[in-house]
């Protein structure tokens, strides 16, 4: 049972995957941490990098159609090719710092990421506007190779990250987003979202999430490991879900073959919204079966407002398929939400206990866990800690380059887990990084015999 890097979210991952190392990364985990006002960074040395602001005091500044810009090539550019953009930039309370401070930085990566760090904005339309003009326009006049790319990272490895996207495929895809308005503004609207399904819907918001998936895909995996990706968890106890925008939701769930390189989509599998903690789902808020694109809708979601719909999906696809459920661990946030979800081929799945020479044992269920950091990431070097899971029939096989393996003991960048042969009830998972020890995610599922059941443990809001 070979597990896709992307795991069972193919399409959202898809979408912004990119964001870890292309687009406005630490805004998200802002918007979700509630931050206010300048962050301390972690690198103690004292360099004019410390704070994109330290740098913009310490240059003579002009004054480029409303916008304060360090004198020099950028200033001169920026004013001939970019001077509408930088006038509503100038307007505006929250782009203008942060462009100012940009701006001033030049090829510093460390001060740009430093920049975003101080400077959190969410889904607004002057800064990608302006943003895609200078990088059309002035990127080698202001030291914008690639765009904004390392830019978006922890400052201490701002310039790792840019170096390894200009020095790689990436560095192309990179910047032909950045120098696309619709691309920018669909990266600024994910980001200004804590749940999937918001960040999914960004791209009927006037975005263009093609060109970020085009992006996503060399970036993310070209510069993994220097952009730090799958590995914040600044978020960690600050989570707080936003509330719903309707009290009215619908879900429509696009459902892919987890084997195929394409997701090729899943006909005729039956699908039930159920209320979370209706485990036989009697009766079931809508029900529905996937049409040939693997689509189907389920709308009369009920939720708790102000927080939205957060049960499970029963999923009875054809023989071909394993039988699944899919917990939110997440509570839906918009009114039309839109998930990918993949299902398993039967015969991968016996194929996998089989290689892992374990048994499945009648009356049992199995659970799939894909851990997922701050921005929404698949997240490597995490444990998986089940509560009250003490059957020595049981088994937790963690994935190592992309197939389950016996032999490891946390998350490779899939960010997967199994549990095979759970006894049947509920049962509580907690994610623990390697890097902090403290616990970024916990989720309640229940398992079914014969089925399985599948989670996304993004990390958890608070109380």
């Amino acid at each position: 049972m070979r597990v896709r890097p992307l795991g069972p979210f193919r399409r959202i991952i898809d979408v912004v995957a990119i964001l870890g190392v292309l687009g406005l990364g630490v805004l998200c985990c802002q918007q979700v941490l509630s931050i206010d006002g300048a962050i301390e960074i972690r690198d103690s040395a004292a360099s004019p990098t410390d704070a994109g602001s330290d740098v913009q005091d310490a240059l003579e500044t002009v004054d480029a159609c409303g916008l304060a810009v360090p004198q020099g090539s950028c200033a001169s550019c920026v004013s001939s090719q970019c001077c509408t953009q930088l006038s509503a930039c100038a307007a505006d309370p929250k782009c203008a710092p942060l462009e100012t401070c940009l701006l001033a930085c030049g090829s510093d990566y460390a001060c740009r990421a430093t920049c975003v760090l101080q400077n959190p904005v969410a889904a607004l339309i002057d800064v990608p506007t302006l943003d895609a003009c200078v990088a059309t326009s002035c990127h080698a006049e202001c030291g914008m190779a690639c765009g904004q790319a390392g830019s978006y990272t922890w400052p201490d490895a701002a310039q790792g990250c840019q170096d390894c996207i200009e020095n790689s495929p990436a560095c192309t895809p990179a910047l032909t987003c950045a120098q696309s308005a619709a691309c920018e503004i669909s990266g600024h609207c994910a980001y200004a979202c804590p749940t999937p399904d918001c960040r999914a819907a960004c791209a009927s918001d006037g975005g263009d999430d093609n060109a970020l998936v085009n992006a996503a895909f060399l970036a993310g995996a070209l510069c993994y490991q220097p952009c730090l990706i799958g590995e914040d968890w600044s978020c960690v106890n600050h989570v707080v879900w936003p509330p719903a925008t309707s009290t009215t939701q619908q879900v429509t769930l696009t459902l892919g073959d987890l084997s195929t390189s394409n997701s090729s989509p899943v006909a005729g599998v039956s699908a039930r919204a159920c209320k979370a903690g209706d485990e036989s789902c009697s009766p079931p808020l809508s029900t529905g079966t996937s049409d040939d694109a693997g689509m189907v809708t389920l709308p009369n979601l009920v939720s708790s407002f102000p927080l939205g719909f957060a049960g499970h999906f029963e999923l009875l696809p054809p023989a071909a398929y394993v039988p699944s459920i899919f917990y939110l661990s997440f509570p839906l946030s918009v009114t039309d939400a839109r998930l990918s979800l993949s299902l398993v081929p039967q015969t991968s799945f016996d194929q996998a206990f089989t290689d892992l020479n374990i048994t499945p044992l009648a009356g049992r269920g199995h659970v799939w866990v894909v851990v997922e950091d701050c921005l929404q990431l698949p997240a490597s070097k995490v444990v998986v800690k089940p509560d009250g899971l003490t059957d020595p029939s049981a088994r937790i096989v963690y994935v190592a380059n992309g197939d389950p393996s016996p032999a490891a003991t946390s998350t490779d960048p899939s960010g997967s887990v199994y549990l095979l042969n759970v006894p049947p009830g509920t049962l509580t998972l907690h994610a623990i990084p390697d890097a902090t020890g403290i616990e970024s995610s916990a989720a309640t599922i229940y398992v079914e015999p014969g089925m399985l059941s599948i989670v996304w443990l993004l990390p958890t809001a608070i109380p």
